[in-house]
């Protein structure tokens, strides 16, 4: 797995529908072995962190009333949420939507397939 093909996998879910740190990370890490992992974990961070710097991501939070509002990403509360995946907790793990930037990037990749 490269950076390359954890972009398009984020880009492709998010700009379907808002989805949570724990279901992009499963989607970018099926099939992986365990010593992959940890650096597919780190590589996953940084493309998310860099789509979000790009303004091809946006980061939400759930409010506790339903619907979501714009936060800041923490890259180190990411690498937690990353670590408790088999346990995720929606309302208060973080959510990721693409922006039209990021859906516009998504819509070139598929059409190169």
């Amino acid at each position: 797995m490269d950076a390359q093909k954890i972009k398009k996998i984020v880009l492709e879910l998010s700009s379907e529908d808002a989805h949570g740190s724990w279901e992009l990370w499963s989607a970018s890490s099926q099939g992986l072995d365990r010593q992959e992992i940890v650096r597919v974990r780190e590589l996953f961070q940084q493309v998310i962190g860099d789509l979000v710097v790009a303004n091809k991501l946006v980061v939400f939070k759930k409010k506790p009333e339903n619907g979501f509002v714009p936060t800041l990403l923490e890259p180190a509360k990411l690498a937690e949420e990353l670590k408790r995946v088999d346990h995720p907790d929606p309302n208060t793990f973080y959510w990721f939507a693409s922006t039209e930037f990021g859906a516009r990037e998504d819509l070139a990749n598929r059409s190169r397939r």
